[in-house]
């Protein structure tokens, strides 16, 4: 009877220490920088009636963000550096995030889905109306972005990508100016 239990605190001693060498340890090794996409990629989301959240990903790392509201009337938006790296893939669906404030990072993602840590540095920032949903130029802070197919995860919200023309996109931008 002593033996059995010998053997089986051996066996969990064993399973424990490996476990936490590939949650923890696995992340050590792996760290992928992402590099920007060579077009301009848009994500757009309805909120609520009224209101609509876009994501526009840009080329050199960078990614606008525009919020808009029927009432108030209002229209926000922030340019955005991005530094972002891809989490750390352990098994099946289970993705480890590191990164500041990310103690236990674990984390289930869907089938097909790529997760990012990203710190997002404002360099612009404008709004019509009264909402400010943006930070300042120069406020730094970390998100996750989850893609999935032709959807982006952010803030809490699914974003479907849609296709939009160069001078769209260009007229997107010259709001920064």
């Amino acid at each position: 009877m002593r033996l059995i239990a010998t053997i089986l605190g051996v066996c969990l001693a064993v399973l424990m220490v490996g476990g936490y060498s590939l949650i923890y340890l696995k992340g050590l090794v792996v760290s992928v920088v992402v590099e920007s996409p060579s077009n301009a990629q848009f994500f757009h989301a309805e909120l609520s009636a009224g209101e609509d959240l876009a994501f526009l990903l840009l080329p050199d790392q960078k990614a606008a963000l525009f919020y808009s509201a029927e009432k108030p009337n209002c229209l926000s938006g922030a340019l955005v550096q991005l530094r972002q790296r891809v989490a750390t893939h352990i098994a099946g669906r289970l993705w480890n995030l590191d990164g500041p404030g990310e103690l236990a990072g674990l984390r289930w993602y869907p089938r097909n889905a790529t997760p990012y840590v990203a710190e997002f540095e404002t360099l612009k920032s404008f709004h019509d109306g009264p909402c400010d949903r943006f930070r300042k130029p120069g406020d730094k802070r970390d998100v996750v972005l989850v893609r999935v197919d032709d959807r982006l995860l952010f803030q809490d919200v699914w974003l479907k990508k849609t296709e939009v023309d160069e001078e769209d996109i260009a007229a997107l931008v010259r709001q920064f100016d």
